[in-house]
């Protein structure tokens, strides 16, 4: 594994959760991507665990914008509480 040369807030080796939203390969054993797309898995919960957060987050914003009539144009931010 390498990191580019301006990536400050990872290493190679670490284990990390990836925002799919934006990129291609979410099946592939490597991939390139922007440092703001990860986060460092915190190790309170298993990859399997942590991959249903993006679904759940989908939902969540799906339920804002049918019941609360939220724009598709509109920023909402989610805030993860690991635990």
């Amino acid at each position: 594994m390498s990191i580019g040369k301006n990536v400050k807030h990872f290493k190679p080796g670490d284990d990390v959760l990836w925002d799919l939203s934006g990129d291609r390969g979410g099946f592939a054993e490597y991939i390139c991507t922007h440092e703001n797309a990860l986060t460092i898995n915190p190790g309170s919960m298993t990859f399997d665990e942590a991959v249903a957060i993006p679904q759940a987050a989908m939902l969540v914003i799906q339920g804002l914008r049918d019941q609360e009539q939220i724009q598709s144009e509109s920023k909402i931010k989610l805030t993860l509480a690991f635990c």
